[in-house]
């Protein structure tokens, strides 16, 4: 799963550590993950997504799939999509383009 780092986060239960171990992602660990994502959202002007998974091997997979219609939809996918693990965000530069404040002006005539 990927998005904004806030949904994906509220969807992890853990998290890669430095060492690739995989640990508990607790309450006061994702607040320090926002907070750090964040401020460089803030200072930097950037859109930050985040990323996570959740292993699962091909029988389990396919199980899955048979059981939740084969997730065409957003309501069949709901389980899959808990319980995750944080894997990695990323920063893509989105700076603010010259003409915004004009455009932005000219909506409110």
């Amino acid at each position: 799963m990927k998005g904004a780092v806030d949904v994906v986060l509220a969807k992890c239960t853990s998290q890669i550590g430095n060492h690739d171990e995989i640990r508990r992602l607790d309450y006061a660990a994702r607040n320090d993950i926002k907070s750090e994502l964040n401020s460089y959202a803030k200072n930097f002007g950037n859109r930050i997504f985040a990323y996570a998974y959740k292993d699962l091997d091909s029988n389990e997979w396919e199980r899955q799939q048979a059981l939740n219609n084969n997730y065409v939809d957003e309501s069949s996918r709901i389980h899959i999509e808990e319980d995750l693990t944080f894997a990695i965000a990323f920063i893509l530069k989105d700076p603010i383009r010259e003409n915004v404040g004009e455009s932005i002006l000219n909506l409110t005539k």
